[in-house]
C-alpha cells in the first residue's frame, strides 16, 4: 500500500481517536445517581442505606475521569454540586453510625475524593473548586455539608440545563424555612443561618447587602415588612445544627422520574 496512504490512514485514526477520548471525558451519566436521590432522599433528610450499592460506587468511581473543563459553564457547575454531594453522602455511609460530620475528625479537611484527574477533600472543592469559579451566592444553597441546618439536599440531580434555577429555588426554600430565616416582626429582628454569617462575603459581593438578599427569596409578605423596616432591622444568626441529616427508615416507594425534566 502506498506509503502516503498509510500515513492519512494513521493519521485519522489518530484524530478519531484523540476526539472519541475528548468526548468520552466530557461525559457522564447521571441518571443512576438521580435516580437513587428520588428514592433515597425525603424534604432533605437521606436514606444513607439506600446508597450502598454497585451503581453509586460506579457513579462516584466515574467521576476521577471526567474533565469539566470541556463543558458549558452551567454544566460544569451541575458537575461539582453533584460531585460535592455525592461524596458527603459517600463518606457519610461509609463512617456508618455517624451522628454529625463534625464528629469525624477530618470530615472537609483530610478526607480525600478522586475527581477530574484530581486528589481533593471536600473543602478544597468547595473554596477552590466552587466558590472562585462560579463566584456566585447561589452555590451555597446547593452545597449540602449532611447536617441538619445545611440547605435541603435535593431528591434529583442537578442538571446543566436548569441548575441555575434549581439553586434560585433552593435559595427560596432555605430562607423561608426556620433553618435559614426567622423574621420577629415586634422586635424587627431577623435571625439568619451561620452560612450567611460564615459566607457573608460572598453574599454581599459586587456591592449587594445580605438584607437585600433574604427579602430578595423570602415570601412576599416578609420581603414586604424586610424592605420597609431595612434601616431598623437587627440581624443576628442562630446556632447551627450539625447532626446528621438522616433518615433512618426505609423511604416509601415512588415512580422514579427521567433525569433533567
Amino acid at each position: 500500500m502506498n506509503t502516503r496512504i498509510i500515513t492519512t490512514i494513521l493519521t485519522l485514526l489518530t484524530v478519531i481517536i484523540a476526539t472519541s477520548t475528548s468526548l468520552s471525558a466530557q461525559i457522564i451519566n447521571y441518571v443512576a445517581y438521580d435516580s437513587l436521590l428520588q428514592k433515597n432522599v425525603v424534604d432533605g433528610k437521606v436514606y444513607y442505606n439506600g446508597f450502598r450499592n454497585m451503581m453509586f460506587e460506579e457513579f462516584i468511581f466515574n467521576l476521577y475521569s471526567i474533565h469539566p473543563d470541556e463543558m458549558s459553564k452551567n454544566d460544569q457547575l451541575a458537575f461539582w454540586l453533584n460531585a460535592y454531594n455525592a461524596f458527603v453522602i459517600h463518606s457519610v455511609k461509609n463512617y456508618g453510625e455517624l451522628k454529625s460530620p463534625k464528629q469525624k475528625v477530618g470530615f472537609f479537611d483530610f478526607d480525600k475524593f478522586e475527581v477530574a484527574g484530581m486528589t481533593l477533600t471536600l473543602n478544597k472543592i468547595e473554596k477552590d473548586m466552587i466558590i472562585p469559579l462560579f463566584n456566585t451566592y447561589l452555590v451555597h444553597f446547593g452545597l449540602v455539608c449532611a447536617a441538619n441546618d445545611c440547605p435541603k439536599l435535593m431528591s434529583k440531580a442537578y442538571c446543566g440545563a436548569t441548575v441555575r434555577e434549581q439553586l434560585e429555588q433552593n435559595g427560596r426554600d432555605f430562607i423561608r424555612s426556620a433553618n435559614g430565616a426567622r423574621l420577629d416582626r415586634a422586635t424587627k429582628t431577623l435571625r439568619l443561618s451561620q452560612i450567611f454569617n460564615w459566607y457573608k462575603r460572598d453574599f454581599e459581593m459586587g456591592g449587594k447587602k445580605l438584607i437585600d438578599i433574604i427579602a430578595k427569596y423570602s415570601k412576599p409578605e416578609d420581603a414586604e415588612f424586610i424592605k420597609a423596616n431595612k434601616a431598623d432591622i437587627t440581624i443576628e444568626f442562630l446556632e447551627y445544627d450539625w447532626k446528621v441529616n438522616a433518615l433512618n427508615t426505609l423511604p416509601a416507594p415512588v415512580v422514579v422520574k427521567p433525569y433533567c425534566k
